[in-house]
């Protein structure tokens, strides 16, 4: 911390890595930012997320050997390892000390792939609230003790405001970190078969196929239901208890993909 370039990305995944740590899948279409950073290493659960976005440009920062050789087998999704480069599109900045101080131009990072085709929408998308819906005023999602995210509803933004155990989470640009949607989706998660960054160090396999509870949060208001997922090129189907889907409001949306290892916790709005 502090990130940049997550304020501008459409959807942020947040996964568990190891160690009680998370890490985010930033995914970038309609927006564009000047500067993304840290770009950090890979992990499993990153292209079994990015599975329903069609034929994606992964940028990442190596791995271990074995999650690499995986991800090579993944030929429908173009692969841009930093490490790979000397130079632009990537940078390592001097006010930041190895690793977290490599840094990607978006703007370049495209020129260096070329075209690439739009995936199709994952989410549903409504100006309509549905109804059902309780209002809250924060919603805590620890992922660890490490990791204690705070969620508080901005009525006059319009927006749900990220904070660590009450002190807000800013960007390089100062600006805090904003969610116009935020969803809590429930996995299960088993431990990776390697250790991820020196020994005791498993990495943590979020099951993001399948199905499970989810919370919805938007205008204010928290959406009890399910998530389902039937493959890895499938979308991710969001719905009330009585079948009905739940659509998001129309803006930035930040995806908190939470093991049972986890906890959730959410406040109703005073009146």
């Amino acid at each position: 911390r502090p990130q940049s370039g997550l304020n501008q990305a459409d959807i942020v995944y947040e996964v568990q890595a190891e160690g009680g740590i998370t890490r985010y899948i930033a995914i970038y279409q309609c927006h564009e930012a000047a500067s993304i950073g840290p770009v950090r290493s890979l992990r499993w659960v990153d292209w079994h997320v990015l599975g329903q976005f069609g034929s994606p440009v992964f940028v990442y920062a190596g791995g271990i050997i074995p999650d690499r050789q995986e991800l090579a087998a993944q030929t429908w999704i173009h692969r841009v390892d930093a490490l790979d480069f000397n130079g632009p599109p990537f940078e390592r900045i001097s006010t930041r000390v190895p690793p977290e101080n490599l840094y990607g131009n978006p703007a370049g990072i495209w020129q260096r792939v070329g075209p690439t085709r739009p995936p199709a929408p994952v989410f549903q998308f409504s100006k309509a609230v549905p109804a059902g819906g309780i209002p809250v005023s924060t919603l805590n999602v620890t992922f660890s003790l490490e990791e204690p995210v705070e969620w508080t509803w901005n009525a006059t933004a319009g927006l749900f405001d990220r904070s660590y155990a009450g002190v807000p989470a800013e960007g390089a640009s100062g600006a805090i970190q904003s969610a116009t949607n935020v969803i809590v989706q429930f996995v299960q998660s088993v431990p990776g078969p390697y250790n991820e960054s020196g020994p005791n160090s498993l990495g943590v396999h979020s099951m993001v196929i399948g199905s499970g509870p989810v919370w919805v949060l938007r205008n204010g208001e928290l959406f009890k239901g399910t998530w389902s997922r039937s493959s890895l090129h499938a979308p991710t189907v969001l719905q009330l208890a009585n079948g009905a889907p739940i659509p998001l409001a129309p803006g930035r949306t930040w995806v908190e993909v939470l093991p049972q290892t986890g906890q959730a916790s959410w406040t109703p709005a005073s009146n």
